[in-house]
């Protein structure tokens, strides 16, 4: 820097090292508003585990939360998974995916379960059962005294008294089941959506839809909040509002 009789002025090398400190400057702050920006964008990946044959308003929730999530300012692959109502929990609980929907039937400590949808389940007998014909107006104890296919995986509790029922088949599935209701011989429940269309073809025939019938609740599960990300608290937000549910 040279002095001057009016003041000071830089020299060449001066001013040279002036606009590189600048430029450096600009470069910081460009840096300091990328990285602000990173803090509130969502990255990394998020799986999530469905249980089959869920109604399908229910997957167009599901759906319109896809939609509600990509509108956020994210950059997350997700992954999406049909799964037995049997291993959601054990996944969550595992880690293989962040976040279930399904229905459950008892409650770890570890994982937190928000009620989203009620599914309507009803017991259905197949065209060559023997109770076909009279289907409609089967009695609890009539049905009790029958052959029923049942599920290899815990219920939420049925409000009927089921304990004493002769349970002769298993399944891990709702085609499993509704194969063993079709057969004539088994007895046994299915959600009514997926039952309506061979109802409509005369395959099958509900028992009794107000006395022979149970309502499970859907739940969403995920860890406790401490053991949350960011990307599941967004998602979870945005499922919230696609069911125009209060936020948790």
């Amino acid at each position: 820097m040279r002095a001057w009789r009016a003041g000071f002025a830089l020299t060449a090398k001066g001013s040279q090292l002036l606009n590189a400190s600048r430029h450096l400057l600009d470069a910081a702050e460009a840096f300091c508003v990328e990285a602000r920006q990173l803090e509130r964008k969502l990255v990394g990946q998020l799986r999530i585990g469905v249980v089959g044959h869920t109604t399908m308003r229910a997957h167009a929730r599901l759906s319109e939360t896809i939609r509600r999530f990509r509108q956020r300012e994210e950059s997350v692959e997700l992954m999406l998974s049909m799964l037995p109502p049997g291993t959601l929990e054990e996944a969550l609980i595992n880690g293989d995916i962040h976040l279930g929907i399904g229905y459950f039937w008892h409650r770890a400590p570890s994982l937190q379960y928000l009620p989203l949808f009620t599914e309507h389940q009803l017991a259905y007998c197949g065209q060559e059962h023997p109770l076909f014909l009279q289907a409609g107006n089967i009695s609890v104890e009539e049905a009790a005294r029958h052959d029923w296919a049942w599920r290899s995986y815990p219920l939420p509790d049925i409000p009927l008294p089921v304990e004493n029922w002769r349970v002769t088949a298993r399944a891990d599935n709702m085609e499993a089941m509704a194969v063993l209701i079709l057969s004539g011989h088994h007895l046994g429940f299915l959600p009514e959506h997926f039952a309506r269309p061979m109802v409509e073809q005369g395959m099958l025939r509900a028992l009794n839809a107000a006395q022979l019938c149970y309502h499970p609740t859907f739940h969403l599960v995920t860890r406790q909040n401490a053991r949350q990300s960011e990307v599941v608290r967004a998602f979870t937000q945005d499922l919230l509002a696609a069911h125009q549910l209060p936020a948790s």
